[in-house]
């Protein structure tokens, strides 16, 4: 059976990470890329399996917008309950008011 869309990307995206830590053979963690890999791939076995693709799409579109505000810093891009979270358990971490 073939696996979501969702978890398609995520495979690749995970897949090409792993292989960025593996190449860097200087880092401590270049010897557990494999250990990453076989994580992730029950991870994403068990995703494939078990969730459903609308509340995954969902999920990953927010989780999207929260590793693009930890490369950005942007806190206008953060879904609500995101802001609200950071405001009342990480404050400093918000650059505008929340």
């Amino acid at each position: 059976m073939a696996d979501p869309p969702v978890i398609g990307r995520l495979r690749i995206v995970l897949g090409q990470l792993s292989a960025f830590a593996a190449k860097n053979r200087n880092s401590q963690y270049a010897r557990f890329a494999w250990v990453l890999d076989s994580m992730m791939e029950e991870v994403l076995s068990e995703l494939a399996d078990n969730g459903s693709p609308d509340v995954m799409e969902d999920w990953f579109i927010q989780f999207g917008k929260i590793i693009e505000w930890c490369g950005s810093g942007d806190d206008a891009i953060l879904p609500e309950s995101v802001r609200a979270y950071l405001a009342e358990n990480h404050r400093e971490m918000l650059a505008i008011e929340a």
